[in-house]
């Protein structure tokens, strides 16, 4: 039986996307709602669905083929999990500032500079983050979760 990386990174799309979206729907009822001390938690919690789709992505990827990700296709799988992940935050990204009209031509070019670079090592250190958990999680638990679904 081949393993194709593919669909499990299709599953892990749809659920990140879906996941994100419902969020976002109880992010803005919550503050729109006179829950603005629930602020702090949306804006915390970017990382939940992520966590979840990639959960969800692995129970797929055992349940479909009974076995667990070998080493190369750990990598793949959490570096293409990343890649989505980033792929789909720009793009939102670019649709609320489009939707906003963001002007950042009064923006200190310095400041801006600054502020890229900042935001770059930021950016850097989640995403070593991420790749190493998701290349842990598809491994001992993944092993733990495929013992329990042949039970």
């Amino acid at each position: 039986m081949t393993i194709s990386i593919r669909s499990s990174l299709a599953q892990f799309t749809l659920w990140f996307i879906v996941i994100t979206a419902v969020f976002g729907l109880i992010a803005m009822i919550t503050t729109q709602s006179g829950f603005s001390f629930l602020i702090p938690f949306f804006s915390m919690s970017i990382m939940l669905p992520y966590m979840i789709s990639f959960y969800l992505m692995t129970k797929h990827f055992i349940k479909k083929y009974q076995t667990v990700p070998e080493k190369k296709q750990r990598w793949q799988l959490s570096l293409g999990c990343l890649g989505i992940f980033w792929g789909i935050s720009i793009i939102a990204g670019l649709i609320g500032m489009l939707i906003s009209g963001a002007d950042f031509s009064q923006v200190d070019s310095g400041a801006m500079v600054f502020f890229v670079l900042i935001l770059g090592g930021y950016l850097m250190l989640i995403n070593i983050l991420l790749v190493v958990l998701g290349y842990f999680f598809l491994g001992k638990p993944a092993t733990m979760m495929l013992s329990h679904l042949q039970r």
